[in-house]
């Protein structure tokens, strides 16, 4: 395994096509009772397509795709990564997954995006990461709150589940919001 950013409880390693196939990627993304959120679920997917998946993510060279490794166990517990990335706006597209349930509420999504953010802020020079919620996602909602990440709109209606429509909130962070507080450099 690489690892490209560690904290004091997880690593954040490049999503080896060994990690793919050994690891229960496939079973978090085929969960369609925990897949509330991200719509993964909606089609299935084997280990065959998460590992083509996985090949063509890591040749893109405007996105940042990791898995988070919980270091108590060794374990990849999820996937962060900051996709669409305009390098001459300096804009990307944060997106998070702790797929192993019981990983929740431990901070583990919470180091894994400062690492990232601090990695793309601080390194790569990016002034604005975005993302896109689904209003009922309130855990995610308040994570992303307390990294620091504003409101900035709605898409009104932007999802349909279970015959409902929902609004998919729009957060942003800029460079010198998340430089300012001295706990993240």
């Amino acid at each position: 395994m690489i690892v490209f950013l560690e904290s004091s409880k997880v690593i954040l390693s490049p999503i080896s096509l060994s990690l793919v196939q050994e690891g229960s990627y496939s079973q978090w993304i085929n969960d369609q009772a925990s897949d509330l959120f991200t719509q993964h679920a909606i089609l299935p997917h084997t280990t065959e397509s998460l590992y083509a998946y996985a090949e063509n993510k890591q040749k893109e060279r405007n996105s940042i795709w990791l898995g988070i490794i919980y270091k108590e166990n060794n374990k990849h517990v999820g996937n962060i990564d900051i996709s669409d990335i305009d390098w001459i706006n300096r804009v990307g597209t944060y997106n998070i997954l702790i797929g192993e349930k019981k990983y929740h509420g431990k901070g583990i999504g919470y180091e894994a995006s400062h690492l990232i953010l601090n990695h793309v802020f601080n390194r790569l020079n990016l002034n604005r990461i975005q993302l896109g919620v689904d209003e009922r996602n309130k855990g995610a909602i308040g994570l992303y709150q307390k990294l620091g990440f504003r409101e900035e709109g709605r898409f009104e209606n932007g999802i349909l589940a279970s015959g409902e429509y929902f609004d998919i909130i729009r957060m942003r962070i800029l460079q010198k919001e998340y430089l300012i507080d001295k706990k993240h450099v």
